[in-house]
């Protein structure tokens, strides 16, 4: 009886640390999409150019991250800015990324609107790109 006991608060300690990262998350992914665009552009050293855009944050040693390189090359109506997450950790910091490989969906005007933590699927990268923009489908090359 003891051991059921410990392992129901095991179990009720590990899902108050799931729903606790997932509230941090999304709060964190809501205070993103209130940065201006003009301080997005401005930590990324790029300016906007009327275009959705994807920043992949990713790492040289990240094997992951090539697949998710791959992915990011059919999206032929989307700008693709990289930023390797080593280098400019200083920039990760600034846009929550946890892990590598991480993106951003930012709108033409360069305000974030999604935030995928690991690898993004093609699927949910246009569907992410759609919900903002009806006509902003990304075609495959």
């Amino acid at each position: 009886m003891e051991r059921l006991i410990v392992l129901a608060v095991l179990a009720a300690l590990v899902a108050a640390g799931v729903i606790a990262v997932r509230w941090w998350a999304g709060h964190r992914e809501a205070e993103l999409g209130e940065v201006p665009a003009e301080t997005v552009w401005s930590e990324l050293d790029a300016e906007a150019d009327g275009r959705w855009g994807v920043v992949s944050f990713s790492t040289a040693f990240c094997g992951e991250c090539r697949v998710q390189d791959r992915i990011l090359d059919q999206l032929a109506n989307a700008r693709v800015l990289h930023v390797d997450a080593a280098e400019r950790p200083a920039v990760a910091r600034r846009f929550g990324v946890m892990t590598v490989p991480s993106t951003l969906v930012l709108d033409p005007v360069g305000r974030v609107r999604a935030v995928n933590h690991g690898l993004a699927d093609l699927p949910r990268l246009r569907t992410q790109i759609l919900a903002g923009e009806p006509t902003a489908l990304p075609a495959t090359r």
